[in-house]
């Protein structure tokens, strides 16, 4: 059993998925951690900062930051929640609800190369297998700490090889 070679097939498939996503959205200007929120924010239009880290599963200071670069980019506004002054609630421009179904729409045309000739049981069996090395990974690690350190390297643009 060669462990390393299914690793490396990992890495390789990986890859090939960031190359399909940057070929097929070549000019969008958006970072890997904007589409989920503006798939969220789409469908949960005015939620605070909190509940969109709760959801993301990332800390508040994470999403301050994509939320701060999102807005200059248009893509999203905020507002003073009007039963709580001290509370804003997040929503979607026009910009963002036509970037996200874009990205949507992209993301569907790999998913549906990236599965061609699967079946529903396939992909069953294969979601199980990933389910399992997700859980021999996970252990003790909150899954908000993994998401942090991958956003803060990509932010801060620094080496990821260690803590």
């Amino acid at each position: 059993m060669d462990r390393r070679a299914t690793v490396a097939r990992f890495n390789k498939l990986h890859a090939l998925h960031r190359y399909h996503i940057f070929s097929i959205i070549p000019d969008v200007k958006t970072y890997p951690g904007q589409p989920p929120i503006l798939s969220y924010l789409c469908s949960h239009e005015n939620c605070t900062q909190a509940e969109l880290a709760e959801h993301l599963q990332v800390s508040p200071a994470s999403v301050a930051v994509s939320v701060r670069r999102m807005q200059k980019a248009g893509l999203i506004g905020r507002r003073t929640d009007s039963s709580d002054l001290r509370r804003n609630r997040i929503y979607v421009t026009e910009l963002g609800k036509e970037r996200n179904e874009m990205l949507r729409n992209a993301f569907e045309k790999i998913d549906d190369k990236l599965f061609s000739g699967f079946t529903d049981e396939d992909i069953a069996r294969l979601n199980g297998y990933l389910d399992r090395l997700i859980k021999n990974l996970t252990g003790d690690i909150n899954p908000g700490d993994v998401m942090d350190f991958l956003i803060r390297c990509k932010d801060e643009k620094q080496e990821c090889g260690g803590r």
